[in-house]
């Protein structure tokens, strides 16, 4: 589900957009609404909302303001220009930070759907395209995608209770909704036909992290992605146009919906966990994932005897775990077995470490023999049973953001979403949960009180400029922002602060304070 905030110092505009649009049907939900640009740079760095509705002219941080400072951060986020200015120097500024979509008031709601419908397809190009260096989270989720549903597929139901928790730092969970089709009446033989056929239609749509995922049993082909109107429709076209082709006796297809993932496997796993026969695709190649029931459950129970907290026949769990890996003789199972085991592994550890299992997985994906694969596997496996019986205590994720947070404050990039992709490699919206369970704040906040704090620290040492103090915290590249959290913060402007505690020397450079 796309994510939506709505910027605007009238409070009745923006209440009324907020009620006004079935934003469910949209694929959207309101996170929020905000009154001013600052209000709405905290509110955008605790929950990055994918598309941003707002305003130009506001107090504090302008309309543009607010998109400069959050392109910097995150490139991708799409922004739609809702304003009673309709002078052309604005847009103009606005073209240049990427802005495509600018409404002027009044404008119905037609107009506002337009715009962000527009903006949401924006941003899933942007998402798929993003820098390469998101490359291998991109295959750490759709592996993690893959071992979800093999193993929902392999446990009694309901199956989405035990398998899920574990992933829902790395994916969402909850937040995201799913179309499905069943196309009945496909032979054997057609199936990866039909498959390549709506890879090529779907591929545009969909992200590198949410490719199509897809299952053939007994003459039904089953594929679903993240809801989009406009792919469905795409789609529906494509299925009625195979009933031309000569590829079996095709005549209906089905379309169901999901507001999210456990919804969308305990239907999935409901209608076709009795065959005997399902085969998973996994890019070019068909996994057989059932015909393997019994071993890969027998493998799972020694894995979590293995990392439990009792130490008495973890070791001997392990073995066996080692022995039924090394019955596997199918390659395609034996790496997705791999990437599911070492991610359960690393999910246990006390302070979790997934750019090691990312990179691992990336690896073991270019793996082309079983015996590489079991060598690297053991290897792997054993490493995290050794961190994991070393210190079971737990340890907080928030201190892990608080300790790299304190120790790379200067960085003038720093904020939740960089260190989600950056150097946690977990979902944004876990972290900013977390974040707020254990520490009782929002990271916005700690992140700006730490600022003004540090901030004191250097001015009391009377060495440092105002400028050189905002890039020490971060705020090089925003001095106006700095300056507008410091005043809230304190009462007075940076260059007042430090006149109180030290008289200033001729030339002292006071000049970046902003109105």
């Amino acid at each position: 589900m796309i994510k939506l905030l709505i910027v605007d110092d009238e409070r009745i505009i923006r209440e009324t957009i907020a009620s006004l649009i079935d934003w469910n049907a949209l694929g959207m939900t309101v996170i929020g609404t905000a009154e001013n640009g600052i209000e709405a740079y905290n509110m955008i760095l605790d929950e990055y909302p994918e598309i941003i509705l707002t305003d130009i002219k506001m107090p504090g941080f302008s309309g543009l303001d607010l998109i400069q400072r959050i392109k910097e951060i995150s490139p991708e986020t799409q922004f739609v220009i809702l304003s009673g200015y309709g002078e052309f120097e604005y847009a103009q500024r606005a073209m240049q930070y990427g802005v495509k979509h600018y409404l002027l008031k009044p404008c119905n709601e037609e107009q506002i759907i337009a715009s962000l419908t527009s903006a949401k397809t924006d941003y899933l190009k942007a998402a798929a395209a993003k820098d390469p260096t998101a490359n291998s989270s991109a295959l750490m989720k759709q592996m993690i995608m893959k071992n979800i549903l093999a193993s929902a597929l392999q446990e009694p139901l309901p199956a989405t209770e035990a398998i899920l928790p574990p992933y829902e730092n790395y994916i969402s969970i909850t937040q995201t909704s799913y179309t499905l089709f069943y196309v009945y009446y496909i032979e054997n033989e057609n199936f990866l036909f039909v498959y390549e056929e709506l890879k090529k239609r779907t591929e545009r749509a969909l992200s590198d992290d949410f490719p199509l995922y897809a299952f053939y049993v007994k003459g039904t082909f089953i594929f679903f992605y993240p809801s989009d109107d406009s792919l469905s429709s795409s789609v529906q076209d494509f299925l009625i146009g195979l009933k031309e082709l000569p590829i079996g006796r095709l005549s209906e297809y089905r379309k169901v919906s999901f507001d999210n993932l456990p919804l969308l496997i305990s239907e999935l796993t409901r209608h076709i966990r009795h065959y005997e026969s399902i085969y998973q695709m996994d890019g070019h190649a068909v996994l057989p994932i059932y015909n393997h029931n019994s071993v890969i459950k027998e493998m799972y129970q020694a894995m979590e005897q293995a990392f439990s907290v009792e130490g008495e026949g973890t070791e001997e769990a392990l073995s066996n775990l080692f022995r039924l890996i090394d019955d596997i003789s199918d390659l395609y199972l034996l790496k997705q077995q791999a990437s599911s085991l070492v991610i359960q592994a690393v999910s246990k550890q006390a302070s979790p470490d997934m750019s090691d299992a990312m990179q691992y997985l990336v690896n073991v994906h270019q793996l082309q023999s079983c015996d590489s694969v079991r060598l690297s596997l053991r290897a792997k496996l054993t490493e995290y049973f050794n961190s994991y019986h070393a210190s079971l205590s737990p340890s907080s994720l928030s201190q892990r953001i608080i300790t790299y947070t304190e120790q790379n404050l200067e960085k003038p990039g720093l904020s939740l979403k960089w260190l989600a992709e950056n150097y946690l490699f977990m979902n944004v919206d876990y972290i900013s949960k977390r974040f707020a369970k254990e520490t009782g704040l929002k990271f916005s906040k700690y992140l700006n009180d730490l600022r003004i704090q540090k901030a004191k620290y250097y001015m009391e040492a009377g060495s440092y400029t105002i400028h050189e103090i905002a890039e020490l915290v971060g705020c090089g590249q925003n001095p106006q922002y700095f300056s507008q959290i410091f005043k809230k913060n304190t009462g007075l402007s940076p260059s007042q602060y430090l006149s109180a505690l030290h008289e200033p020397d001729d030339g002292e450079d006071c000049t970046e304070d902003s109105p």
